[in-house]
């Protein structure tokens, strides 16, 4: 029997959007690392997530992927998405992007989001924590936030 299929987020990255070029590349727009500073609550965020992925003991068949974002505190789900991965050939070892769709959040106050995902309907697991925070210093001429 062979090892089962397994997936690993190795990171991810919080953005506003994710693009591709024509070459195939990513372009990763409005990366936010340390997590989103808005100029006032209630607050609308546009954001996607890029996800970098390692795959073991892939086989060619389709397979799939469930995105969440949660509520910290209370765990209430916000933002869920199931994402169809196809395998085209056979590897014992696979790296690869996945974007989930782009998605806005409506946020009345400071508060921490966490990631999760789950592989073929195996249990969730945490990926990363964006922490949603009022802005402390003024925004620059040129600055998107709202």
């Amino acid at each position: 029997m062979a090892n089962k299929t397994k997936i690993e987020i190795i990171s991810a990255i919080f953005c506003d959007e994710v693009r591709k070029e024509a070459s195939g590349k990513d372009i990763i727009i409005g990366a936010t690392p340390n997590g989103v500073s808005v100029l006032k609550f209630p607050a609308k965020i546009r954001g996607s997530f890029w996800l970098h992925a390692k795959a073991t003991n892939v086989e060619k068949k389709q397979y799939s992927m469930k995105v969440e974002l949660r509520k910290k505190k209370t765990d209430e789900i916000v933002y869920g998405v199931k994402i169809g991965i196809s395998a085209n050939e056979a590897a014992p070892i696979d790296y690869f992007a996945l974007t989930p769709p782009r998605f806005i959040l409506s946020v009345d106050c400071e508060e921490i989001f966490s990631l999760f995902f789950s592989f073929d309907d195996d249990k969730f697991k945490h990926i990363i924590d964006i922490p949603i925070k009022k802005a402390t210093n003024p925004p620059l001429p040129f600055d998107r936030r709202e």
